[in-house]
């Protein structure tokens, strides 16, 4: 089933479809936090950790590190979910 939005621009009216979306209360979790681990990444996106630690080594995943620690932005982690890419105002 679709669900869709009417948007009136005045003499015309458009039809977007919606995104629904559910994830699972882990998921959920993870991105009701701020900042997620590198794990945590690969957990939501399906990946492996290695392919989610060589991501963010070339710069695929924006990231901050703190010592040890990669911390990768919960918003930058939805911007690649909705989008399939980083803009440069989430990064």
């Amino acid at each position: 089933m679709s669900y869709y939005r009417y948007i009136d621009y005045g003499k015309r009216v458009t039809r977007k479809r919606l995104k629904m979306t559910s994830y699972s209360p882990e998921v959920e979790h993870i991105l009701g936090k701020a900042t997620a681990t590198v794990d945590e990444v690969a957990l939501i996106m399906g990946i492996g950790r290695r392919q989610a630690y060589e991501a963010v080594n070339r710069g695929e995943i924006p990231s901050i590190r703190l010592g040890n620690r990669i911390l990768i932005s919960t918003r930058v982690i939805n911007q690649i979910l909705d989008h399939g890419t980083v803009s440069a105002l989430v990064a």
